[in-house]
Formats: C-alpha cells, sequence, structure tokens
C-alpha cells in the first residue's frame, strides 16, 4: 500500500524506490553520477514523469526537485534536458504535464488581466503588471528551450544525412538554417541562385 505523501505530493514510496534504484548500483541513498545508469527503462521514465509534474506543474527549479525526490541533482538536470528534448518532438511522453503547466499559466494570465483592467489602485496594478511579466517570461523560457532543443536535433540530423551521403558517395547534401547569418551580397546571390536551381525557391 502506498504510503502518505511528502512534500510536494512525492509519495514515500516513490522515494524509496529511487533510492532503492541506486543501492542496486552504488550501495548508497543518493543517486550518484556513473558511467552505466542505475535506473531500468521503465523505473527511469517514472522518474522523468515525476520530475515533469513537478517542474512544469509546481513550478519548481531542478535542484528543488533533486532535493524533494531525494535524487542527484546531475540526474535531474539530465532528466529536464531529456523532457526538453522530448518536448522538441511529435508525440512526447511529457505532453501532459506541460499541457497542464501551459494552460494553468494562461487561466492565471486571464484572471490576471481581468483584474488589472477593474483595478484602479496604482501600485495594485504594478504588483499585478510584476505578476503578468512573470507570467510572459516563464512562457517565453519554455518555448526557447523547446524551440533550441527542436532545431538541435534538425542540426543532429542533418549531420547524420550529411555522414551517410559522404561516406555513400551521394550528390546531395542537406541544410539546417534557423538563424539569421551575416553575408556578403555576392555570398547572398550565389546561395539564392543555388536555391533556385534546387528548386527550393522559384
Amino acid at each position: 500500500m502506498e504510503s502518505k505523501g511528502t512534500a510536494f505530493d512525492i509519495t514515500s514510496d516513490f522515494i524509496e524506490e529511487q533510492r532503492k534504484a541506486a543501492d542496486k548500483i552504488q550501495g548508497t541513498n543518493i543517486v550518484k553520477p556513473s558511467k552505466f545508469s542505475p535506473y531500468t527503462r521503465a523505473e527511469r521514465e517514472k522518474r522523468r514523469k515525476e520530475v515533469a509534474r513537478l517542474h512544469f506543474e509546481k513550478g519548481m527549479p531542478g535542484i528543488r526537485i533533486a532535493e524533494a525526490m531525494k535524487v542527484d541533482k546531475n540526474t535531474i538536470y539530465a532528466d529536464l534536458k531529456a523532457i526538453y528534448r522530448e518536448l522538441a518532438r511529435p508525440g512526447y511522453s511529457t505532453a501532459e504535464a506541460y499541457d497542464r503547466f501551459y494552460v494553468r499559466l494562461e487561466m492565471q494570465r486571464a484572471r490576471l488581466e481581468e483584474y488589472l483592467s477593474k483595478e484602479s489602485d496604482v501600485q495594485t496594478k504594478l504588483m499585478i503588471e510584476r505578476q503578468l511579466t512573470d507570467i510572459e517570461s516563464r512562457l517565453l523560457k519554455a518555448d526557447e528551450r523547446i524551440y533550441d532543443n527542436a532545431n538541435k536535433i534538425r542540426n543532429e540530423v542533418a549531420e547524420h544525412i550529411n555522414k551517410y551521403c559522404e561516406e555513400n558517395k551521394l550528390d546531395y547534401r542537406v541544410l539546417n538554417l534557423q538563424e539569421l547569418l551575416k553575408v556578403s551580397s555576392e555570398g547572398w546571390n550565389s546561395f539564392m541562385t543555388v536555391l533556385r536551381k534546387e528548386r527550393i525557391i522559384k
């Protein structure tokens, strides 16, 4: 039977599972960085879903999640990195936690905007505006991390494809251009000529 939950609704049973997983490999109650993962795939997936829930629903940073779950902070940071990479892919498994995070902040923003429209006190209005700015910042940071990871994934895919093409002597390569690049007018004209030749643009 599941024991009574601890802080942030993390159950004692969940924490104990994390300790046992670490104990099997390293003989310690706290997970330490290791060349080989002390977790099975199912255990890692369960832990990451909990990390996503605490991060998005509770707004907890990695260090606080590590303290609450009794897991090494490097493990949690690696989980967060993996979670944001998943969010950049279609059909990611941590979607539910992110969706709740996004909807919660959007609802909070709508309520604050309503309060702001009705408020007449200047100090209160400033406080509400600061809260709205904080919400916007959190949403933008999440979106930026997802975009950055999506771009990294595309770069990795392009690199693998181009390596395969080179090794197999294929006569094409792929490009991933997701940033502004300053080039000479001559270089720009040459690049546009190539795009037209490849029928990428008209």
